[in-house]
């Protein structure tokens, strides 16, 4: 993969993520559309398109496992992130 490439891949996914991050019936628990399966089902449509010019065969199953994919890693970086951060030295009497 060229470096034009990869470019035009990272923002492809960006795209996708900001996409995912505007669906709150998608996240967010406490939204009232969250239960709402119509609702949901067209914010997949939505997204299945921004997907498709990274993966043309992408269905809602592809999605859903790299949304899955998305949110773990980011996780796991972010707990990375806390453990590095703490000292071991307990609090300061």
């Amino acid at each position: 993969m060229s470096e034009d490439e990869r470019v035009g891949h990272r923002e492809l996914l960006q795209d996708f993520i900001e996409s995912y991050r505007n669906e709150t019936c998608l996240r967010k628990t406490t939204c009232k559309d969250y239960h709402d399966r119509n609702k949901k089902n067209a914010a997949y449509d939505r997204l299945i398109v921004k997907y498709k010019p990274i993966d043309p065969n992408a269905t809602r199953v592809t999605v859903v496992k790299k949304i899955n994919n998305l949110r773990t890693t980011y996780k796991k970086e972010l707990n990375k992130i806390k453990k590095s951060c703490k000292s071991g030295a307990g609090t300061d009497d």
